[in-house]
């Protein structure tokens, strides 16, 4: 159930920042539902559009991490993210396993922004 909670003020924290419009339109991407991070359905899939997401959102703290190639290696992917939360003094807890599932508890590294 908190998983649906923090998923849904990630939603609302996005739509603030203009994602629809700023992030979906430049990306290519879909805008996605409430819950789309709270639940496992493509590891893969959930996990690009997460790397994507945190690509964007990494620019409103002045780091630099290019957007992955649909099939860059996930370990890479996730260490990328991982380095930049730290650089950012965030989710020092976050692991590879939790981000790599696309879903669920990776949501800390997203609300911490």
């Amino acid at each position: 159930m908190q998983i649906a909670i923090t998923n849904e003020r990630l939603h609302d924290t996005l739509k603030l920042l203009e994602y629809d419009s700023q992030f979906c339109e430049q990306a290519s991407l879909a805008p996605v539902s409430r819950h789309y991070f709270a639940v496992g359905t493509d590891a893969s899939s959930q996990l690009h559009y997460f790397a994507n997401l945190c690509s964007w959102l990494f620019r409103f703290q002045g780091i630099d991490m290019e957007p992955p190639k649909e099939y860059a290696d996930p370990n890479t992917v996730c260490s990328e993210i991982i380095t930049r939360l730290q650089k950012l003094n965030m989710c020092a807890n976050t692991s590879m396993s939790a981000i790599l599932k696309g879903s669920g508890a990776l949501l800390p590294a997203l609300t911490a922004y």
